[in-house]
C-alpha cells in the first residue's frame, strides 16, 4: 500500500515504481506463505529473550514468507502459466508479454493504476 502511495504517473524509473512492479508478480505467493511462517515463527519467539521478542514477531514473518514466496512463484507457478500459455494460448489480438519480463510488469502495473485511477 506504502508503495503505491509514492507512485507517481511518468516516472517509471524510480525506486518505489520497480519495487511495486517487482512484487506485483510475487505477491500471491507472499500472500500464501504468510500464514504458513506464522505457527514456526510463534515457536521461534517462544524462546528468544522477552526484550527482543516483539522485534522478532514483527520482522520474521517478512523475513520468511517473502523469500518463500518469491521461490514458490518461480519455481511453481512460473512455470505453470507458461504451460497454460501453450495449452491455451491467449485468443486475443493484442501481443503476449513474456511473464519475466519486468518492463512488461512495469507496463503492466502502469495500466492497472490507471485503471485504479479511472474508478
Amino acid at each position: 500500500g506504502l508503495l503505491l502511495m509514492l507512485y507517481r504517473p511518468g516516472k517509471r524509473r524510480t525506486l518505489p515504481y520497480r519495487l511495486v512492479a517487482r512484487m506485483r508478480f510475487f505477491s500471491y505467493g507472499i500472500y500464501l506463505w504468510h500464514v504458513s511462517v506464522l505457527r514456526p515463527v510463534d515457536w521461534v519467539v517462544e524462546r528468544v529473550p522477552r526484550p527482543i521478542a516483539p522485534v522478532i514477531s514483527t520482522l520474521l514473518p517478512y523475513l520468511l514468507a517473502i523469500p518463500l514466496g518469491i521461490v514458490a512463484a518461480k519455481l511453481v507457478e512460473q512455470p505453470f502459466l507458461r504451460l497454460r500459455e501453450r495449452l491455451t494460448p491467449a485468443s486475443t489480438s493484442e501481443p503476449r508479454i513474456p511473464i519475466t519480463d519486468s518492463a512488461a510488469t512495469e507496463t503492466r502495473v502502469a495500466e492497472t493504476t490507471v485503471i485504479l485511477q479511472v474508478r
